[in-house]
């Protein structure tokens, strides 16, 4: 999970940074010309989220797959066994 969300935080993280430009220029109010960073920054956040969950959902199926293959444990016979007591069949 962190190996594939970890690149996702940082396309996240680095996706502000553009949008962040725009609106420092936008607020003095030489924003006209620099449209484009909230288009690049835009794109570079839905990727880094984007890929943040993907790492969850895998996450959560690699957790699901661990899961299955556990048995189930018979609790009769593990008592049994830790007490010593022999198991009438």
């Amino acid at each position: 999970m962190t190996v594939i969300s970890f690149p996702g935080s940082i396309l996240l993280t680095t996706g502000l940074v553009p949008i962040l430009k725009f609106l420092y220029y936008y607020m003095i109010g030489a924003g006209g010309g620099h449209i484009q960073s909230p288009d690049l920054g835009a794109i570079l956040s839905m990727t880094g989220f984007l890929t943040c969950l993907v790492g969850l959902v895998a996450g959560r199926k690699v957790m699901d797959a661990n899961e299955s293959q556990k048995k189930p444990v018979n609790s009769a016979k593990v008592c049994f066994f830790l007490t010593g007591a022999v198991e009438n069949q």
